[in-house]
């Protein structure tokens, strides 16, 4: 009775029963990897370091606002005092090491980029490998049955004779 059912759903629903092709499943393979999408965050904090690097090549703004207050008021001051200063600073002499780093940040972007890169060939070429297998395998088993089938055939015509 399962088998009559399980039968019955797959002639009703032959989509379920699709086949893929070798570049469906590789594609599948790689969404479904961890090491992919590890890979992937570390090209995107690659991506925020190369910022980051450029953010310490630009002069900085420090805008500051301090309030006090004192105890006792006097003549010479008054009980509150409040300051508001501003600062604009840059190290033109740090030029030549934030050019670096930002080269430096570059450049690990790319390995890192490159590491993914051979990675994902790695996932599809085993995938493209097992493939090949189950082709190798179901040849295999065309040819034996066709050896059957004419070593049957020779068989049959020697006993007839």
């Amino acid at each position: 009775m399962k088998m009559l059912s399980f039968f019955l759903v797959l002639t009703l629903f032959p989509q379920i029963v699709s086949a893929l092709t070798l570049e469906q499943m590789q594609r599948a393979a790689l969404e479904n990897r961890a090491l992919v999408k590890r890979f992937e965050t570390e090209i995107e904090k690659g991506a925020e370091n190369i910022r980051i690097a450029r953010g310490e090549y630009y002069p900085s703004v420090d805008i500051l606002y301090n309030t006090f207050a004192i105890d006792e008021a006097t003549e010479t001051e008054r009980r509150e005092n409040s300051i508001f200063s501003g600062r604009v600073s840059w190290n033109i002499f740090a030029g030549f090491k934030d050019k670096y780093s930002i080269q430096s940040a570059k450049a690990l972007k790319e390995v890192d980029m490159l590491r993914l890169s051979s990675i994902e060939q790695d996932i599809q070429l085993f995938v493209a490998l097992r493939y090949l297998a189950v082709f190798f395998q179901q040849s295999r088993q065309e040819v034996a049955e066709d050896t059957f089938k004419t070593l049957e055939g020779l068989y049959l015509d020697s006993k007839n004779r």
